[in-house]
């Protein structure tokens, strides 16, 4: 048990820091802090309210009798907090920095003001040899070149490549609060659809996705086709950077006014290095490369989404534990509005070129025709 004393010298050792620390109950009730916490809530207030519910949620999935290490990025501002157990509390520090996220460098603005042109060239080029595939597999077919057909495959999963970051290009470049389409849903529904799908086309691939969904309808005005895209993304991502043995599971819930969406995978997290520029336009890295991947779009994209939604997009990271992404998403609803449910609007999903072939092309293959 620690004593009253032992508490004062702890005490006593962190009102000299720099940066904030904080003595909280086993549910995070603040009951003491340092003169320099009194700085967080001036400078990151926009974001430090939401960094503080994850990791009261991250806390409750750990082992509070042991020292714990996370890395938070929300808006604008990136944390990372340890909390030193003691009985019936601990010692919470922050180490909290602004990032650089809005502020573009002149090769990011010239590659989003040149995007527009590049994509719609790259995409008639594309067309055309998505045209030509059918056609060629069934001739080989016919002439019974099967060992060509894997080159083919070969062409036609490099094409979806191109099309992904043709796509997601052109969507972070139009994304705006302007260009969203809401729409009174039940976003519980639509959810499990997607999440349906998703799971269909990874079991052709022989992987594991989960997903759990509440009972209850979520009634919501959103644009879901743009969150699909995001979703998609961050699902394709946590396949792709957490190793191919890894496990991808969404869950949704209700907070107070909020909907939140968790995309979790168990990987191998982001490095200390590379976790500031996560949210960096047009950056991307591969931890099981160590070399540059994609077109950095897919987080910029989610995090873009969530805003001009009034919402949020937290990124939590642990070394050998995994990367969690949680959108924040306010639930904006009206007595007088008519709850849609399309159900034909994933009902091409299953065709070549459908948001779910084309966002999980980089983890599934996609057959020709």
């Amino acid at each position: 048990m620690v004593t009253s004393e032992e508490l004062d010298i702890l005490k006593e050792h962190y009102s000299s820091f720099q940066n904030p620390v904080f003595y909280c109950s086993n549910q995070l009730e603040i009951l003491w802090s340092n003169p320099a916490a009194g700085k967080i809530e001036q400078k990151y207030t926009k974001d430090i309210s939401v960094i503080w519910e994850e990791f009261f949620f991250s806390l409750q999935q750990s082992d509070p009798t042991t020292t714990l290490s996370f890395h938070f990025i929300c808006g604008d501002t990136c944390a990372w907090l340890r909390y030193i157990p003691v009985e019936n509390g601990g010692f919470l520090e922050w180490l909290l920095e602004e990032t650089d996220s809005n502020s573009l460098s002149r090769f990011h603005e010239f590659s989003m003001q040149s995007s527009d042109l590049f994509s719609d060239e790259t995409r008639i080029y594309l067309t055309n040899i998505f045209n030509v595939l059918p056609f060629l597999y069934k001739e080989m077919e016919q002439q019974e070149q099967y060992e060509s057909l894997d080159y083919l495959k070969q062409i036609s999963q490099n094409a979806y490549h191109l099309l992904k970051m043709v796509n997601n290009s052109l969507a972070y470049r139009k994304l705006s609060p302007n260009s969203l389409r809401l729409t009174a849903v039940d976003i519980t529904k639509e959810l499990e659809q997607l999440f349906i799908l998703v799971q269909a086309n990874l079991l052709r691939s022989n992987k594991t996705f989960e997903y759990h969904l509440p009972d209850s309808p979520i009634l919501m005005q959103t644009d879901v086709e743009k969150l699909h895209i995001a979703l998609l993304n961050l699902i394709s991502n946590g396949y792709l950077y957490g190793g191919s043995d890894n496990l991808v599971s969404v869950s949704v819930c209700t907070q107070k006014e909020d909907l939140i969406i968790r995309v979790t995978d168990h990987g191998e997290g982001i490095s200390t290095e590379q976790f500031e520029r996560v949210f960096t336009p047009y950056y991307s890295y591969n931890p099981n490369t160590g070399t540059h991947s994609g077109i950095g779009l897919g987080l910029p994209y989610t995090k873009k989404l969530a805003e001009c939604l009034g919402g949020s997009c937290l990124l939590t990271s642990q070394p050998h534990q995994g990367t969690q992404v949680v959108l924040r998403l306010p639930i904006k609803n009206s007595v007088k509005d008519t709850v849609q449910f399309q159900s034909n609007r994933f009902e091409y999903s299953t065709g070549r070129f459908s948001p779910v072939s084309i966002y999980l092309s980089d983890i599934c293959e996609i057959p020709i025709f």
